[in-house]
């Protein structure tokens, strides 16, 4: 594999804000479903999710599971390629600095962090999982949680917790948005998909529509997510 800056296409002294925007610009212009599945866009996500972990994981660890091998740059996948398969560690998270996270994420609890990563890469089940080990049933338990159910098709629980999130902080436009777009049902999703010229097969999937609106917003918006 090539300079990860260069594969992100930011100069080496970028800010961690100019990385992530670089490389969601690059998922949502890379993902395999935006794409009908092509492998060349598949492995060129597979670079992109390596290049961000190297940016922004201090724990990132080589492996020859991907490009690189013996001597070159590989390992794990970001949140839109696949954790397992390139020794990504769920309970890790992604997004903090080089020399360490210097953030409010430091202070939740790993089993949050891994729901979170695992609802931003569609493993639903697994996100339900880990979030049934989680004694702190807080605002954002409730959020990820609503997720995740929307994901597995459990749409009524889905809409309760999402409630319950509200409930919780009145004030959070996320957990607010997500009520709003569980209680409108799957026309909203299609309906924005649309608008943002994403195919019909993505705007299907309302959790994956929403992630990849996620990217748009962080790319245009400053880093405010979607959902």
């Amino acid at each position: 594999m090539t300079d990860p800056y260069q594969v992100l296409g930011v100069s080496k002294d970028a800010s961690q804000d100019e990385i992530k925007k670089a490389y969601r610009k690059m998922a949502l212009k890379y993902h395999p479903d935006r794409n009908n599945g092509s492998r060349e866009a598949e492995e060129k996500m597979k670079e992109i999710n390596e290049a961000y972990a190297m940016l922004t994981d201090p724990n990132y660890k080589p492996s020859n599971a991907a490009h690189g091998g013996a001597g070159g740059y590989s390992g794990s996948s970001g949140p839109y390629g696949s954790w397992g398969s390139y020794g990504w560690d769920p309970f890790g998270g992604f997004g903090g600095g080089q020399g360490g996270y210097q953030r409010a994420y430091n202070d939740e609890p790993s089993e949050i962090k891994a729901a979170r990563n695992y609802v931003m890469n569609g493993y639903y089940q697994e996100a339900l999982n880990v979030l049934k080990q989680t004694a702190a049933r807080t605002a954002e338990w409730y959020f990820l949680s609503a997720q995740a159910n929307v994901g597995m098709g459990n749409r009524v629980i889905a809409r309760e917790h999402a409630r319950q999130a509200v409930g919780m902080d009145p004030d959070n436009f996320e957990y607010r948005m997500l009520l709003q777009q569980i209680e409108a049902g799957g026309e909203t999703y299609r309906a924005r998909g649309r608008q943002f010229g994403m195919p019909a097969a993505l705007c299907g999937n309302p959790c994956v529509t929403c992630i990849a609106l996620n990217c748009l917003c962080n790319c245009c918006c400053g880093g405010m997510r979607f959902l």
